[in-house]
């Protein structure tokens, strides 16, 4: 149950990463034009 816990917390970790990482970009597209 540990392990499951312990996954899962760095799967929400990997998303906020990459959701972050998104808006990021997006933000530097918008600054281009």
């Amino acid at each position: 149950m540990k392990s499951m816990l312990f996954a899962l917390d760095s799967w929400l970790t990997l998303l906020k990463k990459y959701t972050f990482s998104l808006s990021v970009n997006k933000l530097k597209k918008m600054e281009n034009f």
